[in-house]
């Protein structure tokens, strides 16, 4: 989205105010504008799905000290 939105819109509309075609604007800004809001689209999406742990699935303090020494023993060797 970024790339779209900061770089290759910003390319094109010079690029469009540079040459004066009709064509830039009716092939390409319109379809980019429409990729990026594809692309805004599937991130809100995405951005919604994603849910964050819930803490009774963590291992609890002591269990996670636990195997936090074993490793540092396996490691030490």
């Amino acid at each position: 989205m970024g790339f779209i939105q900061n770089i290759v819109i910003p390319l094109f509309e010079c690029l469009n105010t540079f040459l004066g075609s009709k064509e830039i604007e009716t092939f390409c800004l319109e379809q980019l504008r429409v990729n990026l809001t594809v692309w805004e689209q599937k991130t809100k999406r995405r951005r919604a799905t994603i849910k964050s742990k819930p803490e009774d699935t963590l291992l609890p303090k002591n269990e996670f000290e636990k195997l936090t020494e074993k490793i540092r023993t396996w490691k030490r060797g």
